[in-house]
């Protein structure tokens, strides 16, 4: 019953051969109308997206051309100090109109009224102009003050002639208006960077309009007819000039004369299938067998229609899992440049460069950036979208590739034009430089002539700088670069260099930074500044040798007042052991003795306070008073000084000192020194064994030496030897110690370029050997 079902629906198609035919040819023409609606579509949004393009690339370099409006207004306008009054205004003017294409000009308008132009014979008819009272400018300039942020008026016309573009930032002291910094824009120069007046060659239809402040009507400052669309235009809105460009592209008429050839072929063809439909039916088993190619061919034929065509305009790959190229369209061999013979034969990873992850990883994702290489060896920047195909149990993949290169140059020129204005602000006095490493080339600015001493006529390059510097700082300075270019890291460091034939060195700060290529790495510049430090570094060594200076004088003046104290001390002690004594003595032959020993001591009070005068003396002058000593006659003053204790302690004193040995010292220390230590050997003497004082002299290659040894009570140097010199020290439990004399003595000694060494052991006794310099 069901093949006999079967059997009539097939009888009832071979028996209304031309109904049938009628149907398929209605199938078949409504699929062409689809795909000449679709083709209609896809051209529409082609020319849209182009339109956006255009639109967007003209956007962007306005919205560059206004960035840069803004770093230059805020640049001058740091310019102004606290009392509202501009400084290196023509400097810092010329700097960043050389650093910046875009700006013709540049003005400081205080209060309204221009007072500052830069170029100044170009622009020096608006000197005193009252932008707010202008009928061109007030509406806008009110504006600007109003919304306190940087507005553009314009184009209108300028007072100094032409017309151009205003830019102006309200700057605000102490939160009341000061008056604006200004930049000026010709609008030949807007026109050229924009982009605007390469719309204009291509022959597009736009618009650049603005709605006039004054009469809220719109402006066209573009030629063309009045019978503009601006309804199916598509805009473009600039917040910060209130400008308006519209791009409007007739397309609609091409649209309909590029999807017709499909609309044809699709009637043709509807009747081709008509008449074969017809024909089949006749024909049973031809029918099933055409029935069967034909499904096959147009379901593969829809799959690859469907992904070609799906993003149209751009160059598209076809390629297997083994990245061999099967199919590629016009487009793409345009980008390279090869035939599609060429491209057959290669792997598709061989066309491209990549960054990091191999090909076969990055064809799981979607979308991704590479490096397209041409037949001519050039390089183009791609953006690749990938869509993965199945067939057959086979997997595919259709590349639709996007020449992204304009838009890569635009970027890195913005980088390095936002590098450049940031370096130039920090500039000022300071010296800018940059070292291309590629060809030895280097960039600098003025200052950079100034400190070297070059003519700007100058060849400049890296040997030549090294020739500069001073030769104890190249060593440093060639590890100082090897380091930078090893790391590729930034460095801070000082050089000196000699400046001029003469010898003159000057100290130089340098900041260096690196630049890298994205693509591998690589190092291919290094740039900075560099400051001359010597003024400072010479101020901050007199300021050293300043406070040492007083630190000197105050040690001085601190050992002055211990000599003073301790000579003194020693010689009203002697006096007044002397006088008691007198009082008990009954011979005249005694009272004589008594009395010449006064008078001796006397006469060594007297030589002692001359002394004192003398230190008095080195303290008001620096260089001091210092001669050659005879050693032998300052040791005897200190014996005569020390002699009733000596003769009292019945002290065996033996010297050893040549007569005619002298050392070059200062007096008045002298004396203290020997009288500290040999006051000490008497001082701290051994009661239970006769006490010995033996003075030795010595020499050797630097240091005339003198030994005074005793055989007292010692002192204990494992303890004591950190604090043998200290003030206030002592070491024994003797009831006048009072811990200054060896304090006194170091600090003398070593004022006058010698030292003190001591070797000592508990009841042996004490070697204090002294070393006078040669």
């Amino acid at each position: 019953m069901k093949l006999r079902d079967n059997q009539k629906f097939n009888n009832w198609f071979y028996n209304h051969p031309k109904l049938v035919s009628a149907c398929a040819f209605s199938v078949v023409f409504f699929l062409s109308l689809l795909i000449f609606i679709k083709d209609y579509t896809i051209y529409n949004e082609k020319e849209e997206q182009e339109k956006e393009n255009i639109l967007y690339n003209v956007e962007s370099n306005i919205d560059q051309i206004l960035k840069s409006g803004y770093v230059t207004t805020l640049s001058l306008a740091l310019t102004i100090d606290n009392s509202g009054h501009p400084k290196n205004f023509e400097n810092v003017a010329k700097k960043l109109i050389e650093t910046n294409t875009y700006i013709d000009g540049v003005e400081l308008v205080r209060g309204g009224v221009v007072k500052y132009v830069y170029p100044y014979e170009e622009n020096k008819a608006a000197i005193g102009l009252n932008i707010l009272e202008y009928e061109y400018s007030r509406i806008e300039a009110y504006k600007a003050i109003e919304n306190r942020k940087m507005h553009f008026a314009g184009p209108l016309n300028l007072k100094q002639g032409g017309e151009g573009i205003i830019g102006r930032l309200p700057i605000f002291i102490n939160n009341e208006f000061w008056g604006f910094s200004v930049v000026i824009i010709k609008m030949d120069t807007f026109l050229k960077y924009s982009g605007i007046q390469e719309l204009e060659e291509k022959g597009l239809n736009y618009r650049f309009t603005k709605i006039n402040p004054t009469t809220r009507k719109r402006k066209i400052f573009t030629d063309g007819n009045d019978d503009f669309d601006f309804e199916k235009a598509t805009k473009v809105y600039f917040e910060e000039a209130d400008w308006e460009i519209y791009l409007l592209m007739d397309s609609d008429y091409e649209a309909y004369i590029s999807a017709l050839p499909f609309l044809i072929f699709g009637l043709v063809l509807s009747c081709l299938f008509a008449f074969s439909v017809f024909l089949i039916l006749k024909k049973p088993a031809q029918l099933k067998r055409h029935i069967k190619l034909q499904a096959r061919k147009l379901l593969h034929s829809e799959v690859k229609y469907r992904a070609i065509f799906k993003e149209a305009g751009l160059g598209i790959v076809h390629i297997d899992e083994n990245e061999g190229v099967l199919e590629v369209n016009s487009r793409f061999l345009e980008m390279t440049g090869y035939t599609f013979y060429e491209i057959s034969r290669m792997k598709f990873s061989n066309l491209i460069s990549l960054k990091g992850s191999s090909f076969q990883k990055i064809l799981n994702h979607e979308k991704f950036e590479a490096k397209l290489s041409t037949k001519n060896n050039s390089e183009k920047h791609i953006r690749i979208t990938n869509s993965t195909l199945s067939l057959n149990l086979k997997k595919t993949h259709i590349l639709f590739i996007e020449d992204i290169t304009k838009r890569k140059l635009a970027e890195n020129k913005l980088k390095h034009l936002q590098s450049r204005m940031q370096m130039a602000i920090r500039v000022s006095r300071l010296g800018y430089w940059e070292w291309e490493l590629e060809t030895d080339k280097i960039t600098w600015s003025d200052r950079m002539y100034e400190i070297f001493n070059f003519g700007k006529e100058q060849n400049l390059n890296s040997h030549l700088i090294v020739q500069k510097v001073h030769p104890d700082d190249k060593k440093l300075y060639k590890r100082q670069i090897k380091k930078i270019l090893e790391t590729k890291k930034g460095s801070t460091f000082e050089t000196r260099i000699t400046r001029n034939k003469d010898g003159k060195e000057e100290v130089l700060h340098i900041l260096g930074r690196v630049e890298c290529e994205e693509e591998n790495g690589k190092l291919h510049k290094i740039k900075g500044t560099l400051v001359d430090v010597t003024e400072k570094r010479q101020a901050l060594i007199n300021l050293q040798h300043s406070h040492q200076m007083v630190v000197e004088q105050n040690e001085r003046l601190l050992n002055f007042s211990y000599i003073v104290s301790h000579n003194l001390r020693s010689h009203s002690s002697n006096i007044q052991g002397l006088v008691t004594h007198l009082k008990e003595v009954d011979s005249e032959e005694e009272m004589r003795e008594m009395l010449q020993l006064i008078e001796d001591v006397a006469i060594s009070l007297n030589e002692t306070l001359k002394d004192l005068n003398e230190v008095v003396h080195i303290h008001k002058n620096s260089n001091g008073i210092i001669s050659d000593l005879t050693l032998y006659d300052f040791i005897n003053r200190v014996i005569k000084i020390l002699h009733r204790e000596i003769k009292i302690n019945d002290i065996d004193l033996r010297v050893n000192v040549p007569q005619d040995k002298k050392v070059w010292f200062n007096s008045a220390y002298l004396q203290s020194v020997l009288l500290n230590i040999m006051s000490n050997a008497v001082k701290y003497r051994d009661p239970d064994k006769k006490s010995e004082i033996k003075i030795t002299f010595s020499e050797d290659e630097k240091f005339k030496i003198l030994e005074i040894s005793d055989n007292g009570i010692g002192i204990d140097l494992e303890t004591n030897k950190s604090n043998l010199f200290g003030m206030y020290k002592t070491f024994t439990d003797f009831k006048n110690s009072r811990g200054i004399g060896l304090f006194v003595t170091n600090n003398q000694m070593q004022a006058m370029g010698g030292k003190i060494e001591v070797s000592s052991e508990i009841n042996i006794g004490s070697t204090f050997t002294l070393y006078f310099k040669k």
